[in-house]
């Protein structure tokens, strides 16, 4: 195993963080309704419709961000012989996990 850091660009590191923020917020708002109401009815609402598809907007939109930081930052070579990588928020810094050919993903 390898790893290797990069550093990605600050307005790339906002908009993913953006985008992570938008779907954990949701995602727990939906949890929230769901465990803290008594009438099954709640999921019938509109109101609870709205935030569960705002939840799988933000989700796909999220999902798509990382695509897109795997495609601009992760080099194909390593995505071909099989890594693993992880974001820092804090310091903008990816780090990557290469299994040298072994797909644990």
């Amino acid at each position: 195993m390898q790893t290797k850091e990069i550093n990605i660009d600050q307005n790339d590191l906002n908009a993913i963080e953006r985008l992570a923020f938008e779907y954990e917020t949701l995602k727990d708002t939906v949890a929230y309704i769901v465990t803290n109401n008594d009438s099954p009815s709640t999921l019938d609402t509109e109101l609870f419709k709205r935030y569960q598809n705002a939840e799988i907007t933000a989700h796909m939109a999220f999902e798509r961000g990382k695509k897109e930081i795997e495609e601009k930052y992760v080099p194909k070579e390593l995505i071909a012989t099989g890594c693993r990588w992880s974001l820092e928020y804090k310091t903008g810094v990816i780090t990557i996990t290469s299994f040298g050919g072994v797909n644990e993903a």
